[in-house]
């Protein structure tokens, strides 16, 4: 875009010269310019301006798109962070709860083993769900570090968990 506004201003260029003729050296100086009298070169600068308008779009779409995805890669880890953290508190104090309790009935002789090895099997079975929970998570910061292009520290400054501020409590309103 400079460049074509440049062009629409005189171009003086000066060069040198030599010759040689009959044992004689001559020097000589070469001026020469261009003179954009007529259009002032308006056709090239628009072309430009709508060069620059177009990667300014471009940009800007693909803007969107990385804040999109990112937007939507958080969301999801912090989604599968919060079923991580239920799988891991309630569901798993839950069922240790049963397990103790089929233990102690078992003790009294009002439960009989097979009931037991039905409640280990759903403790099995939480245990599952919990490891598959913590795989959708990797997954989930997998994709939102290919989102935001740069590896996330899990233990690091920025940290995210379910309990996060920024997560449990919506963002103000900006007034203008």
């Amino acid at each position: 875009m400079q460049l074509e506004i440049s062009k629409q201003y005189p171009d003086v260029q000066i060069g040198p010269g030599y010759t040689y003729e009959e044992r004689n050296n001559f020097f000589t100086i070469g001026v020469s310019t261009n003179l954009p009298l007529f259009n002032r070169n308006q056709g090239p600068i628009a072309e430009a301006e709508a060069r620059r308008k177009e990667a300014a779009a471009v940009f800007l779409e693909k803007q969107a798109k990385v804040i999109a995805d990112s937007e939507r890669a958080l969301a999801l880890y912090t989604a599968t962070l919060k079923e991580l953290a239920e799988a891991d508190q309630s569901l798993r104090k839950l069922q240790d709860a049963q397990v103790q309790m089929t233990q102690q009935a078992i003790r009294l002789g009002e439960e009989d083993r097979l009931s037991l090895n039905g409640v280990q099997i759903e403790s099995s079975v939480i245990a599952r769900a919990r490891l598959d929970a913590l795989a959708r998570a990797q997954s989930a910061l997998g994709e939102l570090e290919d989102a935001v292009q740069r590896p996330l520290d899990p233990g690091g400054m920025f940290s995210i968990d379910p309990e996060s501020p920024a997560l449990t409590k919506p963002p103000a309103e900006s007034k203008r």
